[in-house]
């Protein structure tokens, strides 16, 4: 009752919920109900957070793309680039040959701006796009001779098992996309969101995973790697970002040695809320929510700025999706 009161923005009454939860079952031995306590409570010094975030909203505007880049299913992981917007669709491309017994399959989409307006998305080419499986998240780096994407196949009907691919620019054109090898793909290991930046003036690849060493459900974690694309042993982002629940969709801003990522379990306004972290004397500080309009009492993820560094991004499923 409390996370349902929670996604109607009905601060005031989740918190009763949520206290009296944790009251209730304080004292349980059951371990399942010991991890929801500590979500309980978490909850409710939320509830506080919540109420002075909304009464101090940030002057940004949140602008919703029009249907040539937005449809009546999932759009998410959207990066501008100069005037190009590549980002991940579940949408229909009109040919029968992409649905699998009624499976349909995440690609990556590309819209152009032309008189400030974007244009229709189109479907990347097979090279980005595999077939009978979800590609997503794309990420270049700083030359942009090197791009990182995800490919995830089904396991169910709410998870997947992700890896995460790279094709380098050589002699005018891009090569076909390869799996990383370990340390970054690893058995049994769900790796997806990748993110190129630069950490400590090297090149970093941030993204989230479900590996062991973790602190819970998926962390965000990062690596070195040199032109060679030799990939130093992932590193955990701490435990001030990690926590029981899920961190995902990782985004470091150099100019502001600034990490963006979401996350269930800080203290937010819904499911998935925006936060950001000051990296300072090689640790990662304790996250700041984005914000209001920023964030919502729904999910608000794949926080993005574009090349020109004059805007932002976010997928949400806020009203009016």
């Amino acid at each position: 009752m409390g996370m349902i009161l929670k996604s109607q923005a009905k601060k005031k009454k989740k918190k009763k919920y949520f206290d009296k939860y944790a009251k209730k079952n304080r004292n349980s031995k059951d371990t399942q109900r010991k991890f929801y306590v500590l979500k309980a409570e978490q909850e409710v010094k939320a509830c506080d957070e919540a109420l002075i975030i909304m009464s101090n909203p940030l002057n940004v505007v949140i602008e919703h793309l029009d249907t040539n880049v937005n449809s009546k299913v999932s759009e998410y992981g959207p990066i501008e680039i100069d005037t190009a917007l590549i980002f991940s669709s579940l949408r229909s491309t009109g040919n029968s040959k992409r649905d699998i017994n009624n499976v349909a399959f995440n690609k990556l989409y590309v819209s152009k701006k032309q008189n400030e307006q974007w244009t229709k998305a189109k479907a990347l080419d097979s090279l980005m796009n595999a077939s009978n499986i979800h590609n997503a998240n794309t990420s270049f780096n700083e030359d942009f001779t090197k791009v990182f994407v995800s490919r995830c196949n089904a396991v169910n009907s709410v998870e997947y098992n992700c890896q995460i691919y790279f094709s380098q620019y050589i002699d005018g054109k891009w090569t076909q996309l390869a799996a990383l090898p370990p340390p970054i793909n690893i058995y049994q290991s769900n790796n997806t969101q990748p993110h190129v930046a630069k950490l400590n003036g090297k090149n970093v690849l941030f993204f989230s995973s479900k590996r062991e060493g973790g602190e819970g459900g998926f962390d965000i974690w990062y690596s070195y790697f040199d032109k060679n694309m030799e990939f130093s042993a992932p590193k955990n982002a701490g435990k001030k970002i990690n926590t029981a629940e899920d961190e995902i969709t990782p985004w470091y801003v150099q100019e502001q040695n600034t990490l963006y990522f979401s996350s269930t379990w800080h203290k937010g306004l819904g499911g998935f809320d925006i936060f950001k972290s000051e990296y300072k004397e090689g640790i990662f500080n304790e996250p700041v929510n984005a914000g209001s309009p920023i964030n919502t009492s729904y999910n608000d993820i794949y926080f993005s700025i574009n090349s020109k560094k004059n805007k932002a991004y976010i997928s949400s499923n806020r009203i009016g999706s």
